[in-house]
């Protein structure tokens, strides 16, 4: 149901919901805002059981791990120099 095709110039609601087979009392609460009045509706329902099967769906999950990768020049270590031969036995002929 196309809820414009309404006479009614209030807003329709719907709860989709499963629900047992079997009888159920549903209340319906409506709050005239213009007149202030509110008025309550009790409605039975009888609910067959369902006989076609529940279509089967799980929603996709999105990829639970990231793969990170370094990238020396994104990162802080951007302007540091890559060690080399001659840096390496500078700092050693320091320290020894």
């Amino acid at each position: 149901m196309d809820p414009k095709d309404l006479d009614t110039p209030h807003r329709l609601y719907v709860f989709p919901v499963f629900i047992k087979n079997g009888k159920h009392d549903v209340v319906f609460r409506y709050e005239d805002f213009i007149l202030g009045s509110v008025d309550w509706h009790m409605k039975t329902e009888i609910v067959d059981q369902r006989q076609e099967d529940i279509a089967y769906y799980t929603k996709p999950l999105k990829s639970l791990s990231e793969e990170r990768r370094f990238v020396k020049e994104n990162s802080v270590f951007n302007e540091w120099k890559q060690d080399n031969q001659a840096s390496i036995t500078k700092c050693l002929d320091h320290d020894f």
